[in-house]
């Protein structure tokens, strides 16, 4: 199966753009002219699934032995798909201005024959239009975003079917207003920098932007006289963080942090010195299992 877009030209001149930023700036096109189409996913009825439900509720109430269980079994297999076409009836759509916060390809071996494919991973789903866009809370194939690096090999089974293949590409990206501004891959990191005469894109040195927590950025303490204190500063009043275009906090976890937000429902210790993530993770894993269970994303 193709790759979305065909390899970019390497640049020509000193001005021409690096292969990495042409590569994404690409993608980009292609997955927002994609997002201009309406979608054509059909979601079906659900008033046969409702009017099924009411009928087995009514047989309930005079079943005995053997049929009571079974129409019970009958009822909540029917509840669930209830309650997963009506989660994909609400689900949330992809938002143009900030569609995804990585991108990962991947080459593999599907039934002998070599496929490559491209996928976004972003906070919601859509795959249609030769688009591929992943929710990173609710599809296992995000698994492979967190736990695999570029250049690394894997084997997972998805569903009954066991893909091995290569990390091809793992990149983490900053999009803003649909424009992208920043992207961080383990060849380099780039920026795109606003000018009088158009933006340009700047390369500068490799940063593994992590997820970390707030040690020393909070306020700082000062004596009298010594000024006011300022959020993301140092001690003396220097900036912490200068990038303005860091990528979705999302596309910050490590395998690890990955591990401990996506555990099953239950009690989870998060222990960590002082500006490790642990806030962030768990913040993070409420959110996770909200997504997960409507139970816990209620009014209570």
């Amino acid at each position: 199966m193709p790759a979305l877009f065909p390899s970019p030209p390497s640049p020509s001149s000193a001005d021409a753009l690096h292969p990495i930023v042409a590569d994404e700036l690409a993608l980009l096109r292609r997955v927002s002219a994609a997002l201009q189409v309406p979608s054509t996913e059909v979601v079906p009825d659900e008033a046969p699934l409702v009017a099924e439900l009411l009928r087995l509720r009514n047989e309930l109430g005079s079943a005995k032995g053997g049929d009571h269980s079974a129409l019970m079994e009958q009822y909540h297999r029917h509840t669930s798909l209830l309650d997963q076409l009506r989660a994909a009836r609400d689900r949330t759509e992809v938002d143009p201005a900030n569609p995804y916060f990585a991108h990962l390809r991947l080459r593999e071996e599907v039934d002998g024959k070599p496929r490559i494919r491209d996928l976004c991973i972003g906070k919601a789903t859509r795959i249609e239009q030769g688009m591929r866009v992943i929710d990173w809370r609710n599809s296992p194939v995000s698994q492979l975003f967190y736990r695999y690096r570029q250049g690394e090999t894997y084997e997972e089974e998805f569903g009954t079917q066991l893909i091995e293949g290569e990390v091809e590409v793992r990149r983490t990206l900053s999009i803003r207003d649909g424009e992208l501004s920043a992207i961080y891959a383990p060849d380099g990191t780039f920026q795109r920098i606003a000018g009088p005469d158009g933006a340009s894109w700047r390369q500068i040195a490799a940063t593994v932007p992590r997820l970390s927590g707030g040690e020393g950025q909070s306020l700082q303490w000062r004596r009298p006289g010594e000024g006011k204190a300022k959020l993301g500063s140092d001690a003396r009043g220097r900036p912490i963080r200068r990038d303005k275009h860091l990528p979705d906090i999302a596309g910050l976890i490590d395998p690890e942090q990955f591990d401990l937000i996506t555990r099953p429902s239950g009690f989870v210790v998060i222990r960590g010195t002082a500006g490790s993530g642990k806030t962030t993770v768990a913040l993070h894993r409420v959110a996770w299992l909200a997504h997960q269970d409507s139970r816990i994303d209620s009014a209570r």
